[in-house]
């Protein structure tokens, strides 16, 4: 019989192989992590005093411990002996009956795990006072409660490890964090060659921690992880250079080959300005680092970015990318649009032209007098054009060049030229609209293109103070169990705003009530609620300055309708808009009028238009809406930065504004013409200062014209000053109609503003 063949088994390439190691490490490691740890740590002497930090480690892990902490643990006493170590027996002896004690029962809270690993350090500190030196016995009793803080912090740390989501929580990465510098302080007892391992891992650890957040938190790093290394005993100059190569790597546009450079010059560097003149860190140590940083495998770079900056790799980042790239697309198209935007026609008719359209186009001489005798054709159409002007009559006595001419339709001349004086008024008309309907356009898309600049910087990434709001914020919803989620923390112009969205169907003002609370008496950050929809609550940081505002109106002739419309709005950033409108004439038109400008100066000013260009929007649409019709409006607008006191007024067409400081008044007026009136609208612009107790005061001219003179409209406003805005305002209301009669003759309205330091408050 011939034998079934057997089946070949194909050999698997380099590639394939390759393939499979990442599988193979996610299997391997952890079990060489737990040896590594275990290993490790029982050789750390911070200020000589032995450690306590494998005791620690054992109940604080977030898993049974395994037989690979157990061979460590063994590894490393059996090293003493061979390296002749004093072998702290009594160390291993603890750890190992902790490790049988833990293999039936964990630790269920942060104080049995320090519990516990007091219980393992006993039998070392009750050795030492019964056959050590008093400095053995003060060092076995130091090291307790060291491990037991160390325990306690890290079973908070790793609590439900296995449960927790993709992101780390901040506890979380704080373990992570802890047991790295317990790694270099750990490998610090061990060199190869001229290179000491703490010193390598401390040097990798800097220069990840720059590159990922850049050069104050890499100098932060060095600093920290120096401080480890100088307490386990090594040289205290080599916090020079571990801060040195934070700093340097972690500035913009540091990357590639440069990253080994910086660091061994930066070891170099420390090496000629210490006294001694010797390298406190070998220069290998930082070349080998940061060839490992830019060495290290994607996967790694990115578990190390978030363990240290709490970022996902991939969500945050890539998304803030991807909404700044497609607003700046937006941005260009916008600008773009901008660019190519039909001009208007530059220039006239000439007079020449204008009228041989309609003079010439039916005569039968046209191509000889155009052709041959152009020259004294358009001149001879000039002048008639000159005459028509002047109301002159057009004939061969007043003008000699129309005989020489000889123009076959000289009696049609001056009638026609009117006709063409009218053709050059309407081509006249219809370029101011082009250019008018063009500057409005502009307008608009420079707004969407300034509205689009600021939300790309927003979206660009948050800053460290981000982040520490966002932190100060999430620690307090923890703290006070409030059922939100942070949605933002960033600042704007120096200024916190910040989002929550409530986990419950119903936001509870009381529980926000709380937090704004809780954030002021212990955190230092006044925060208000600025929006509630739904379930989102919008917050910002409360300005240095609150303002009181009063009002107070009366129709003309005592009606109950005032022409006149006023408006008051806290906006974003701690702004205030003052708005007072005195529309044509009285009654319900004028109002509705007054209203409908206030309201549309409004919603632009909140969609990103400066004042000019919301001014421009404005006048554009009621001379679309008006056209044909006289309807203008008086516009006082007042931008009051709560955070500064600083205000920009602009005007157009209304009376003076009254500033009180004390008893002194200062007067600040424009001259300029109402909204409505002009297509290219052109406000008077004012700035000035407010400072805390100071009153702006803003009137209609039925105020202002209802006293005799303006010494009258002074002694008013002081007689009518008042620390409540309101009663101010009704004071100041009835001075005027005392001054101008019972029966007002025109709409009266007062606004009146009151500018209050917070901190002066009671």
């Amino acid at each position: 019989m011939i034998p079934s063949p057997q089946p070949m088994q194909e050999k698997r390439s380099l590639k394939e192989r390759l393939e499979r190691l990442p599988a193979l490490c996610r299997a391997v490691f952890p079990a060489l992590w737990e040896f590594l740890l275990f290993f490790l740590t029982p050789f750390i002497r911070i200020f000589e005093i032995p450690s306590p930090f494998a005791a620690a480690l054992l109940p604080a892990a977030p898993v049974r411990p395994g037989f690979f902490s157990l061979f460590g643990l063994a590894l490393s006493l059996l090293l003493r002996f061979l390296w002749q170590i004093p072998a702290d027996l009594w160390q291993y002896a603890g750890c190992a009956l902790l490790w049988l004690f833990l293999r039936r029962k964990r630790p269920s809270t942060d104080i049995r795990s320090a519990l516990y690993t007091l219980a393992a350090l006993l039998p070392r500190t009750v050795a030492a006072c019964i056959r050590g030196t008093p400095w053995d016995v003060i060092l076995s009793v130091a090291a307790l409660p060291m491990g037991m803080l160390t325990s306690f912090v890290l079973h908070h740390c790793f609590e439900e490890w296995s449960e927790c989501y993709a992101q780390p929580r901040v506890r979380e990465r704080l373990g992570v964090q802890l047991v790295c510098l317990i790694l270099i302080a750990a490998l610090g007892f061990f060199r190869i060659g001229v290179v000491n391992l703490g010193q390598l891992l401390a040097m990798i650890t800097v220069v990840l921690a720059a590159r990922t957040k850049g050069s104050t938190y890499g100098a932060s790093a060095g600093l920290l992880c120096s401080l480890v290394l100088v307490m386990d005993g090594h040289d205290y100059r080599l916090v020079l250079p571990l801060c040195l190569c934070g700093l340097l790597s972690g500035l913009r546009g540091v990357a590639g080959l440069a990253v080994p450079l910086l660091t061994t010059v930066a070891c170099l560097l420390t090496g000629c300005i210490t006294p001694a003149g010797r390298q406190p860190i070998h220069w290998l140590c930082g070349l080998a680092g940061g060839l490992i940083c830019l060495l290290l495998p994607r996967g790694a770079q990115e578990k190390a970015d978030l363990y240290l900056s709490g970022t996902l790799p991939g969500s945050a980042g890539m998304e803030n990318d991807f909404v700044s790239q497609r607003i700046s697309h937006m941005r260009e198209a916008v600008e773009e649009i901008a660019r190519v935007l039909p001009r208007p026609y530059g220039g006239d008719i000439r007079d020449s032209e204008a009228l041989g359209a309609l003079l010439c186009s039916a005569c039968s001489n046209r191509e000889a007098c155009w052709n041959h005798t152009r020259s004294s054709t358009e001149n001879m159409l000039n002048h008639s054009m000159e005459l028509a002007r002047d109301g002159l009559a057009i004939n061969m006595q007043a003008l000699p060049a129309l005989k020489q001419h000889g123009c076959l339709r000289a009696e049609a001349i001056e009638e026609t030229a009117r006709q063409a004086m009218v053709t050059q008024k309407k081509r006249r008309y219809r370029q101011r609209r082009a250019e008018y309907e063009q500057t409005l356009t502009m307008t608009h898309l420079n707004a969407m293109s300034g509205t689009l600049a600021e939300l790309c910087a927003l979206a660009a990434g948050q800053s460290v103070s981000d982040l520490q709001a966002a932190h100060v914020i999430l620690l307090a919803l923890d703290e006070l169990r409030i059922p939100a989620r942070l949605c933002y923390a960033r600042r704007v112009d120096g200024h916190l705003m910040a989002s929550l969205e409530m986990n419950s169907l119903l936001p509870g003002r009381k529980a926000i009530d709380q937090l704004l609370q809780y954030l002021e008496e212990n955190e230092g950050l006044s925060l208000f609620v600025t929006r509630i929809r739904h379930r989102r609550i919008d917050l910002e940081e409360t300005p240095v300055y609150s303002a009181e505002i009063g009002t107070a109106s009366m129709g003309a002739g005592g009606s109950s309708v005032c022409g006149d419309a006023c408006m008051y709005k806290t906006c974003e950033g701690g702004r205030l808009l003052m708005m007072l409108c005195d529309g044509m004439g009285h009654g319900e038109e004028a109002h509705a009028q007054s209203q409908k400008t206030l309201e549309l100066l409004k919603l632009l000013l909140e969609a990103g238009y400066n004042r000019r260009q919301a001014i421009t929007a404005v006048n554009g649409i009621m001379l679309s809406a008006y056209e044909g019709e006289e309807r203008f409006t008086t516009v006082d607008l007042c931008d009051v930065d709560l955070w500064s006191g600083y205000v920009c007024c602009e005007k157009l067409g209304a009376c003076a504004t009254w500033v009180v400081r004390g008893d002194h008044l200062k007067k600040v007026e424009a001259s300029s013409l109402p909204l409505g009136i002009l297509e290219e609208a052109k406000p008077c612009h004012v700035e000035y200062t407010l400072h805390s107790g100071d009153i702006l005061i803003l009137m209609s001219d039925g105020v202002a014209e209802a006293f005799r003179d303006e010494e009258d409209l002074k002694h008013a406003i002081l007689e009518s000053l008042y620390i409540q805005p309101q009663r101010m305002a009704d004071a100041l209301l009835r001075h005027a109609l005392l001054a101008g009669g019972e029966q007002p003759r025109d709409d009266m309205t007062v606004m009146i503003l009151m500018l209050l330091n917070r901190q002066h408050l009671p």
